[in-house]
């Protein structure tokens, strides 16, 4: 099964860099898909513990589910954007900025430098930054806004001090492919030249983990990046970042259940429809309640909540093959919805479908089906409040120029 495993890994690899002409959401998917399932390759998880032929088999279901949509659905030219943009991106950047300053207002700067679990954010103001500043960043590559671009790319950097890796990682996919899918009919690697150092260093703030992280954000504090050097030449770290890295905690807990033939039944999914819905939690369904289910009895030593999920092992421990089956074609068909958003002529839908389609794409392999459903609503209702915002500039200055001008004095 291991063999069988690589030489999927390896092929789809290649066919969806070097030979698919152009870049969408299912060589997205698939490259995000191969980094979660890795610790195939290395042959155990965090846990030490041997790569059950259950567990490859779920790796190789879903990389080839993949590999197949991506032959059969080969990708589109992006259409160009109607112009005129619209007040989209300034909307999203003067939000972004207004919630960027409201957190550090009412939490101090200082709070940037905390361990993550002892920060005190506003969890709803912090969403608001999160999803306000990749949308600004989204809408500068695609509004062609310098300024936009800045305030979105500082704002993710300073969410990036204090702690969450995730929307970079995100709002990077998202413009990856808007950039990267201009340049249609060319393999991804090829168009993909240009921005080696930006993918690079995207690469090394997400990869990175919490070591790399704490050691640029104790660099930053301190004035001496002396603490970067030294963490990427220890050995003892680099295993850190490789077989202690999330991947390798994530697929524990799909081959945790494997080896303990783990089934909790179907019954808790009734709480992903409640994700649609503003507070969920207020029904007895919070998006973490398959993780509260299933960590303890897979990691016992696992602190609570701390644990990654795991959208494939939600499905085997849920309902078996079948419902694996039902889950990938639910996100197969994600993945086209998402391949159609991202062509949209509409620029500020064009920019929440971006941004929603890349937590679909990628976030998803570390997440369950409540959790990566209240993600996605995030980003819907923050995208739809800088759409309306953004509609209703016109026809304020319509209004505003449409009063007459005070008589002259006599």
């Amino acid at each position: 099964m291991k063999a069988l495993f690589v030489a999927t890994f390896v092929s789809g690899l290649f066919y969806f860099l070097a030979v698919r002409r152009g870049l969408d959401f299912y060589t997205l998917a698939f490259v995000a898909a191969a980094i979660y399932f890795t610790p195939g390759l290395a042959g155990f998880d965090i846990l030490s513990d041997p790569i059950e032929p259950k567990t490859y088999g779920v790796f190789l279901v879903v990389l080839g589910g993949l590999l197949a949509a991506g032959v059969a659905r080969p990708p589109r030219a992006p259409l160009p954007l109607r112009d005129p943009v619209g007040y989209a991106p300034q909307v999203a950047a003067a939000l972004a900025v207004a919630a960027v300053l409201y957190v550090l207002a009412r939490s101090g700067v200082g709070m940037l430098f905390v361990p993550k679990r002892e920060q005190e954010f506003s969890a709803g103001a912090f969403v608001a930054w999160r999803v306000l500043a990749s949308l600004a960043l989204v809408y500068g590559v695609l509004a062609r806004r310098r300024g936009v671009l800045l305030c979105g790319g500082a704002a993710l950097l300073v969410m990036f001090l204090a702690s969450d890796r995730t929307a970079v990682a995100m709002a990077a996919a998202a413009v990856g492919v808007e950039i990267v899918g201009r340049r249609h009919g060319v393999p991804p690697l090829r168009a993909a030249r240009g921005f080696i150092l930006p993918m690079a260093l995207a690469v090394v703030l997400v990869w990175g983990g919490k070591i790399m992280h704490v050691a640029i954000r104790e660099s930053v504090r301190r004035n001496d990046f002396s603490m970067v050097s030294a963490v990427a030449r220890d050995p003892r770290a680099l295993r850190l970042l490789t077989v202690n890295s999330e991947p390798f905690l994530t697929q524990a807990l799909l081959n945790q259940a494997v080896r303990q033939d783990l089934y909790i039944g179907p019954a808790h999914l009734v709480g992903a429809a409640y994700q649609l819905w503003p507070a969920p939690s207020m029904f007895g369904h919070p998006s973490n309640e398959f993780n509260n289910l299933v960590e303890k009895r897979l990691i016992p030593r696992a602190n609570k909540n701390s644990v990654a999920y795991n959208f494939w092992a939600e499905a085997v421990v849920s309902g078996g093959w079948l419902l694996l089956l039902l889950f990938l074609a639910l996100f197969l068909a994600g993945l086209e919805a998402a391949n159609a958003a991202a062509r949209s002529p509409h620029a500020g839908w064009r920019g929440v479908g971006l941004l929603m389609s890349a937590y679909w794409a990628v976030y998803i392999q570390r997440n369950s089906l409540a959790s990566i459903l209240a993600y996605e609503k995030q980003v819907f209702a923050l995208g739809l409040l800088v759409l309306g915002a953004a509609a209703l500039v016109p026809v304020a200055r319509r209004a505003r120029a449409a009063v007459p001008a005070p008589p002259a004095p006599a």
